[in-house]
Parts: C-alpha cells; structure tokens; sequence
C-alpha cells in the first residue's frame, strides 16, 4: 500500500497508462506554441508533461507548467459544458489527456490518489484567488511579466520558444501595454527582440521568444 508521501501527480499519470485496456483511454499530444486548445464540452482530463501554459478558468488565465493537471473542474461537475474553457500555450508542449470516465474509475478505488486531486484543485482555486486581487489591484504590467518568465524559467530546466502574444494574454496584458513592456523588458536587457518580432531573453539562460 502506497504512503501518502509518496503519491504525486506523475505515478498517478504513469498508473493510468500502465492499466489503460484501450488506446483511447490515454491520449499524448504535442502542440507548437502560440496555439489555443478549445476544452468546452472535451471529455478529457489533461496533465501537462512539458512546456507553459495559460489556462481558464473563469474567465481568469492560471499559468501551469509541466507536472501539473489541466481541466480538473470538470471532473466533478460539468463546468465546461457551461463555460467557454481554452488553453493557451506559451511554449511547445506535451500533454497527456486521461478520459474522463477512467479517470474517475481509478480515482473510486485509489482514496490516496483522491485526496492529492482535491489537493490540486483547491490549489488551483486559492490561485485563481490571487490573480483576481492582483487585478484588482491594477498592479505594474511590466512586473507582472517578469515575474512570469523567471516562474517558467525557474520550472523549465530546457531552452524552450515563447509566445509573447500568449504570455501577454495569460498575464491578461492591455494590447495598447505591450509594446511598452517589450521595449522595457528589451531596454533592462532582460530581452532582445528581432526586428521579425522573435528574440532571445537574457534572464537565466538564452530562450527564444516571438
């Protein structure tokens, strides 16, 4: 029997696909960065292997990034056959999207792996929370991105491409702010941005952006 300690999101993943009886049950997908990924009335919990994304809820983007699970509110109920639920990609990344109906056949006969889901949804409420204070609070644009790229850069450990029309999206940036953010960013050497729109960011390591 499994300790509580040493339950987390990817035994969770690597069991699913270990007992999968059809290939349908358990889906990989890779996706370019830069693309929306429409989730309204999907069938499939998702659980992000690599990359940065921007998720939905409620309107509100939530940045996730590899080793966490995606659209865990329909799980429970049937948030998504009423709202309009998206995910933008910051980076290329890989997803592994579990059916919704095995999901919660393994979840009925694995408490320990029940509790950690409740875990990550309240989680990701208590940040949905935040980001609308912070709104609220109509707090520094420029700020706000930068704390972003070193929270991507901080969980990604490889040099990866970035949407910057995404990530300003996710960051829930003005449009009429965002070339102001990129001369900031480009004048605090923080990037270098190419006349074509790409560039490389100078934070922790070099990492292509456009």
């Amino acid at each position: 029997m499994r300790e509580r300690e040493s339950i987390n999101q990817a035994i969770i993943i690597n069991e699913l696909i270990a007992n999968k009886y059809v290939d349908e049950l358990v889906k990989v997908k890779n996706y370019k960065k830069g693309v929306e990924i429409d989730l309204t009335n999907d069938k499939y919990i998702g659980f992000l292997n690599s990359g940065a994304i921007g998720e939905s809820i409620y309107g509100i983007y939530i940045l996730k990034f590899k080793k966490e699970f995606l659209n865990l509110l329909m799980l429970f109920s049937k948030y998504n056959e009423k709202k309009k639920t998206t995910i933008i990609t910051i980076t290329d990344t890989e997803i592994i999207w579990v059916k919704k109906s095995y999901f919660r056949d393994f979840l009925s006969v694995n408490p320990l792996f029940m509790e950690l889901l409740i875990r990550e949804i309240s989680i990701t409420y208590h940040r949905l929370i935040e980001e609308l204070i912070e709104d609220s609070k109509n707090s520094d644009y420029l700020k706000c991105v930068e704390k972003v790229l070193k929270d991507i850069f901080h969980n990604l450990d490889i040099s990866l491409e970035i949407s910057l029309v995404n990530l300003f999206e996710a960051c829930r940036i003005p449009v009429n702010e965002r070339e102001n953010i990129i001369n900031a960013l480009r004048g605090n050497k923080t990037i270098k941005v190419n006349p074509n729109g790409c560039g490389k960011v100078n934070l922790f390591k070099d990492i292509t952006i456009g």
